[in-house]
């Protein structure tokens, strides 16, 4: 099975492949005429399963994309699901020759937010003794780095909730329970530094980025790049650790003759944004932002 597994990968990357370089117009191979054709042919192929599923077998179609569909089938019952997908297995691949449609996988429960970006608990090794259910995550802003330990870890556990296949008023009321302790955790400034920190990659020197003021991590890095003595090449793949911050007033007591017409100024969240380590070298002059990270 192994064996089979890396020749199917090893086929769809040639042909993924072959069709970049006949979309590519400096590719010797370029022909823009037949990955148009490419990508026509799997719309079509697309629209005819969906048109086969909802037309001919009254299935309701909840999301299809470049090559799947899936199908709220309306039953909790996994056998009578599974043969709902082998009808429809049996109707499309009739069609074609060098073409098959199989059944991927099925979802105990689904929370489709986008093209591309879903959560399911999903049913693996179906029919077996070693039947489980399993959380995957496609394109969620929770698995990136990205996002902060804390973020994380609320979206992990609001997502739970809503695929735990509770009532609808007992997923409100833990959500709320679980949310308003954080919030109160958050003000009380009980939860450790450690959890509010963003990393993100450099994919370039600091410098070549153009701009930097929307770009908090790059910022960061360039006071950095000063502190530590490194050059912008040292940096180029570097991971900037950031948490964002507010300044305290250094002098509140300024005469109000100054203050009569205040400038309003912009405030960026690069300008909010630094190093761990300048957060508790400060002294008193940074204090964590709640307010941003709660909102």
């Amino acid at each position: 099975m192994g064996q089979l597994d890396i020749r199917q990968k090893a086929l769809k990357l040639t042909a993924n492949s072959m069709y970049g370089c006949l979309g590519f117009s400096s590719s010797r191979f370029y022909a823009q005429a037949i990955a148009a054709l490419i990508t026509r042919t799997g719309r079509e192929t697309l629209l005819k399963t969906k048109d086969i599923a909802e037309e001919k077998l009254g299935f309701n179609v909840v999301y299809g994309d470049t090559d799947s569909i899936m199908i709220n089938t309306g039953t909790s019952q996994l056998k009578d699901a599974l043969e709902m997908g082998k009808k429809l297995k049996l109707e499309v691949n009739v069609l074609y020759k060098c073409l098959e449609i199989e059944i991927d996988g099925v979802f105990k429960s689904l929370l489709l937010l986008k093209k591309k970006k879903y959560a399911a608990l999903k049913v693996e090794n179906f029919g077996t003794p070693d039947e489980k259910i399993v959380q995957e995550l496609k394109g969620l802003d929770m698995v990136r780095r990205d996002w902060c330990p804390l973020s994380k870890r609320v979206g992990n556990f609001v997502l739970s909730e809503i695929l735990s296949g509770k009532q609808r008023e007992e997923i409100v009321m833990a959500l709320n329970d679980f949310l308003s302790k954080v919030g109160k955790d958050m003000r009380d400034n009980v939860i450790q530094l450690i959890e509010y920190i963003i990393t993100k990659q450099l994919t370039k020197s600091p410098s070549e980025y153009s701009d930097i003021r929307s770009l908090p991590h790059v910022a960061v890095a360039l006071r950095q790049k000063n502190t530590l003595g490194k050059s912008d090449t040292d940096l180029v793949g570097h991971f900037v650790q950031y948490i964002i911050c507010n300044e305290t007033e250094i002098n509140p007591t300024a005469n109000a003759a100054d203050s009569k017409t205040p400038q309003k100024q912009q405030i960026y969240q690069s300008d909010k944004a630094y190093h761990p380590d300048e957060l508790l070298q400060s002294k008193g002059k940074l204090t964590l932002d709640c307010d941003w990270y709660i909102t």
